[in-house]
């Protein structure tokens, strides 16, 4: 079951049911959502129109739909017992539904990219989500280090956040993260293991900090590029990470070489020497 709220949702939600049947034809989808939800496949049991709405007049007036729209969704999860619910953006609607899912043992999967669809939750949000049963762990994406660090230290009974920003991974572990999901260990997984050992095992701040700084260059490489095609640059200089996928386009010659030159600081490629420059040719005598 997919659930999302609005425009923004509809497209991510769309183009997550189009690949889950690509992969696996005979999967049976339901949900809610919009026009591109139902293109690709899915058969909704409600539909958002009209239903994301601001101000307090004009959701009072929703509201007797919106509540209809929960119970189908939910008396149709209970008849169909569905594999997962993944719910998507829209929080107020979604984590009241995610709720009542969680407790008839349905698994919660909830999906924001907060870059994409313009919605961000509060850390009060996020802690909110380790109240639902079974809902433990989430990685941050969001790239700011209040926040973690509050998730971290003020809400770490309620829930177990990831640092999932690149360039925040030593502060993330350094300020309690159980773990980090980074990109960087795709492409030089002894040097990621060695940062954590140091820093989150033997609690050698000085060391870990030497460690850190030829690995920020390569996480704030990634970030200034096409995240995913920036890991997947690996076949190129002997670090292979699987190859790209269409839509996403293979890395051009000078970022490739800027990875290399950033890895061969960092003891990972041998780096190139520079060539010696080609005198200009001596004009014969006549």
């Amino acid at each position: 079951m997919i659930s999302c709220g609005e425009p923004s949702g509809d497209l991510y939600a769309g183009a997550l049911a189009s690949e889950i049947l690509r992969l696996d034809p005979s999967a049976q989808l339901t949900g809610f959502g919009g026009e591109r939800l139902r293109e690709a496949g899915v058969t909704l049991v409600g539909e958002f129109g009209g239903l994301s709405v601001t101000g307090l007049l004009e959701v009072a007036r929703v509201l007797p739909r919106t509540y209809a729209t929960y119970r189908r969704l939910v008396a149709s999860a209970l008849e169909n017992r569905p594999d997962v619910l993944v719910a998507i953006d829209f929080p107020d609607f979604n984590f009241t539904l995610a709720r009542a899912l969680r407790k008839q043992g349905i698994p919660i999967v909830y999906y924001n990219i907060p870059s994409h669809t313009g919605t961000r939750l509060s850390v009060e949000q996020l802690a909110q989500l380790g109240d639902i049963p079974g809902l433990d762990y989430l990685k941050d994406t969001s790239g700011d280090a209040v926040g973690l660090a509050e998730l971290l230290v003020a809400h770490s009974d309620r829930i177990t956040a990831f640092n999932g920003w690149d360039t925040l991974t030593f502060f993330g572990i350094a300020s309690g993260a159980k773990g980090s999901v980074w990109g960087v260990a795709s492409i030089v997984p002894e040097l990621a293991v060695e940062l954590w050992d140091t820093l989150a095992v033997k609690a050698d701040l000085a060391a870990a900090r030497e460690q850190w700084k030829h690995l920020w260059a390569i996480s704030d490489f990634l970030e200034s590029v096409d995240y995913a095609a920036g890991i997947k640059a690996g076949p190129a200089i002997g670090h292979p990470a699987g190859p790209t996928r269409a839509p996403v386009r293979p890395r051009p010659a000078h970022e490739i070489e800027r990875l290399t030159r950033i890895l061969g600081t960092a003891g990972q490629v041998p780096l190139r020497r520079p060539r010696a420059p080609v005198p200009p040719p001596v004009p014969r005598s006549p």
